[in-house]
């Protein structure tokens, strides 16, 4: 029985760790920076360039759901100032 992807945070899987990271358009600054990585099956990666050994798996659903969000505007609070 095939288990359920996990969504917290663990070690590098090894499709990853053979793909350096790639310069990204529209970078600025120094960083860190999140690297995304769509995977085999329905799985996204994702590390930060300051710790690349560690990798957040989720599911596209849930990726999808959070970009909507994200264009929504639903967290921009975090960001604004008081």
């Amino acid at each position: 029985m095939r288990r359920p992807p996990r969504s917290d945070t663990h070690r590098h899987p090894r499709r990853l760790r053979r793909t350096p990271p790639q310069p990204q358009a529209g970078r600025r600054g120094a960083g860190p920076w999140i690297e995304v990585a769509f995977g085999g099956g329905d799985l996204v990666h994702l590390r930060e360039t300051s710790d690349p050994d560690t990798v957040v798996t989720t599911t596209r659903a849930k990726w999808d759901a959070f970009a909507l969000g994200v264009r929504a505007g639903e967290f921009d609070h975090f960001v604004e100032g008081p």
